[in-house]
């Protein structure tokens, strides 16, 4: 399910490709579709992949020419916008990883900046540590202000040009 402000659609798919930021922070996911959607389904996908926010202004003084209109419009045009509010695809994983202190975590999720941790097994999670150690993608999480069980992902750039996190990705968008 694709959620946005007030339109939701439901959309079976798989993502083929992951791209970092060249500049700024909005990474770019590329998803092939799969399966049809209904209209309204349609209707609701398109709002979500086409809504933006306008960059011409929303009024226009009476007292000004059409010249001091058009250069407001450009520097207000230039300026940097709030980021949109879009949510980062999650990938289920629903994995228990015991960490090196000997503390058994079940792994709920994660997106390209934060995996959710819940505690199975000892006292409590440690601020950092690294999920999938043996692994050829060990992720290194430190802990997030932001929610309880929310760790940030300290090296994504890294994973996102692994390619068996990938393919592990992959794997755990198919849950």
């Amino acid at each position: 399910m694709i959620e946005d402000r007030k339109y939701r659609a439901h959309v079976s798919g798989k993502i083929v490709a992951v791209s970092k930021p060249k500049r700024g922070k909005v990474w770019t996911y590329r998803v092939q579709r799969i399966g049809e959607m209904s209209t309204a389904e349609k209707r609701e996908f398109f709002q979500i992949v086409y809504d933006r926010l306008n960059p011409l202004p929303e009024t226009l003084a009476e007292d000004t020419s059409y010249f001091d209109d058009m250069l407001r419009a450009m520097e207000e045009g230039s300026k940097d916008r709030e980021p949109q509010r879009r949510t980062m695809p999650r990938f289920r994983v629903r994995s228990k990883e015991t960490l090196e202190n000997g503390v058994v975590v079940m792994v709920e999720d994660l997106n390209f900046k934060y995996v959710r941790v819940r505690l199975v097994k000892g006292d409590e999670i440690p601020n950092r540590f690294v999920l999938f150690r043996e692994s050829e993608y060990p992720i290194s999480c430190e802990k997030s202000d932001m929610r309880e069980g929310l760790y940030s992902i300290l090296n994504s750039e890294a994973l996102l040009e692994n390619q068996a996190f990938l393919d592990k990705l992959k794997e755990w968008g198919k849950k």
